[in-house]
């Protein structure tokens, strides 16, 4: 994510987790595993885990370059040598602050988000399959955990959602939101 604009000096390139009980706070906002940039100088291409290169996965999968950061993760496009396809490569962000106890309980949830899109997958078609979950591991550097995801091509639902406002559509009420989901909830 970019910093945002007001944001003075410095600031980390991570938003704080909202699953578990954050980490302490101090005065440039979370610390947090991962480089702190510049407000100026964060973007949404950077490559926070230094991945871009390399080969992970038991050597099944490039990592090519960065596609996205959200909150909680980094995505990544890269390239499956055995399906000979393109793949999303989500790597989980994880907050230096917590204590090997936390830490677990947060590579746990990120598994089951791993198990929710295997299972959703199976009963329809409008969510992204999961190829792969693992952790990747490199001496001196704390453990990403990751999973290999579908590739989509498209559009984002928030450009979506932007383009419907700007042309004029209604907004969208919470019956028509779940009805989208509803194939995933059956």
């Amino acid at each position: 994510r970019r910093c945002p604009p007001d944001s003075v000096g410095w600031c980390n390139a991570y938003d704080p987790p909202r699953m578990l009980t954050p980490p302490r706070a101090s005065n440039s906002g979370y610390s947090l595993r991962g480089p702190m940039v510049r407000a100026d100088e964060a973007a949404d291409n950077e490559d926070l885990f230094d991945l871009i290169g390399h080969v992970i996965d038991d050597e099944k999968i490039s990592i090519k370059s960065v596609v996205g950061m959200g909150g909680f993760s980094v995505v990544y496009e890269g390239w499956h040598h055995v399906f000979d396809e393109r793949v999303a490569i989500k790597c989980l962000k994880v907050p230096a602050g917590f204590t090997k106890a936390q830490t677990s309980e947060y590579f746990a949830n990120f598994r089951r988000e791993g198990q929710l899109l295997l299972k959703l997958a199976k009963s329809t078609q409008n969510v992204v399959r999961i190829f792969n979950m693992g952790e990747i591991t490199r001496p001196g550097t704390p453990s990403i955990p990751y999973l290999v995801l579908e590739w989509l091509d498209g559009e984002g639902l928030d450009l979506w959602f932007t383009r419907r406002r700007q042309g004029g559509a209604h907004r969208l009420s919470l019956l028509e939101m779940t009805t989208l989901l509803d194939a995933g909830a059956e």
